[in-house]
């Protein structure tokens, strides 16, 4: 390990590390191994990310996503993590990052205090940079694109393929809503929330999924879930949805009040608001498949997973929580 640890200080031009730990996530959507680098006294110097698969270049994306959010948003400042250096090790895609100060935030302390994080944390998302208004509906193509990505790794009998086709009518109204792109991170939930120690209290990390012209609100509804669920202490599917339900597909349900107060501050009228919780969450839930089968650059935009293949990568979906907050976000809104 001793080795691994010099060659990749060298391959990412780092200096001043003297030992490395190493995180490496357990979940199926996981795609890169993680080495935390120390120097002296156990500081944490740099964060490298390394792919776990030669043919997947998703730490190319996040490097060139953290590049443009520093040169829209230098006032930024520590929040997020700068690029350091990428570059391929033995064949696989490396990326070294400046390490954000902070700790990660948990559920327990924002059940403790919500008050005092999510305002926070709420705040940070709407500092986000914005695109000019030249293309106020683009970010609609971030919704149909997800849809064509289930169908193309989905079984062609699927009962998701009629929800497909129901959701795709469903956000018709959204296109008379004019909206600004806005920078997005794109998981805005643990562990990548890290609460600092001084300055701007926010940090937030690892950007595999963010992108310069996102989903406006996207990030906002996507934390206040965890929020919600860090608030009512619960952890498991069954829970997670039923907290779900009571908090954003009721009218009187705090979750859902935060998030049109949001929608508010970006001229999204009240009537919308189911339409632009279906987009967010359709993606979200369905980005797991880039998660689960990166495509290689070599591989056809048009290319269709083998039956098999399919049947296995949607075991995983509707095996995990957001194929259950979609199904009932869906369910609420008269589409599964």
């Amino acid at each position: 390990m001793d080795k691994v640890i010099e060659e990749l200080v060298a391959a990412a031009g780092l200096s001043s590390v003297s030992s490395a730990a190493v995180v490496t996530p357990q979940f199926p959507e996981s795609r890169h191994v993680v080495f935390l680098m120390l120097g002296g006294r156990g500081s944490l110097q740099a964060v490298v990310k390394v792919a776990r698969r030669r043919e997947d270049h998703g730490l190319c994306t996040e490097a060139a996503a953290l590049r443009r959010l520093r040169a829209l948003w230098p006032e930024g400042g520590d929040t997020y993590p700068t690029v350091l250096s990428a570059t391929t090790w033995r064949g696989h895609d490396v990326l070294a990052e400046s390490a954000v100060d902070g700790r990660t935030l948990t559920h327990r302390q924002v059940r403790r205090a919500p008050s005092r994080y999510v305002p926070a944390y709420l705040s940070w998302v709407a500092s986000l940079p914005r695109a000019g208004r030249g293309d106020s509906h683009g970010w609609l193509t971030l919704v149909q694109d997800s849809l064509t990505t289930l169908e193309r790794h989905i079984e062609p009998d699927a009962p998701e393929r009629k929800l497909s086709t129901r959701i795709a009518r469903f956000l018709d109204p959204l296109g008379q809503v004019p909206l600004q792109p806005t920078f997005e991170h794109g998981d805005m939930s643990a562990p990548n929330l890290l609460w600092r120690r001084a300055g701007p209290r926010v940090g937030v990390v690892d950007w595999e999924l963010g992108r310069e012209h996102g989903m406006p609100a996207y990030d906002a509804a996507v934390f206040l879930a965890f929020a919600a669920f860090a608030t009512a202490g619960v952890h498991g599917t069954e829970a997670e949805v039923e907290v779900f339900r009571r908090e954003f597909l009721t009218g009187d349900g705090r979750g859902r009040r935060l998030f049109v107060e949001f929608l508010r501050q970006i001229d999204v009228p009240d009537a919308a608001v189911d339409h632009v919780l279906v987009a967010i969450w359709t993606r979200y839930a369905l980005n797991v498949f880039s998660r689960l089968a990166p495509r290689s650059d070599r591989q056809p935009a048009d290319d269709v997973a083998p039956l098999q293949r399919r049947k296995a990568l949607a075991a995983d979906f509707r095996a995990g929580r957001n194929h259950a907050l979609w199904r009932a976000l869906a369910d609420a809104n008269g589409l599964w």
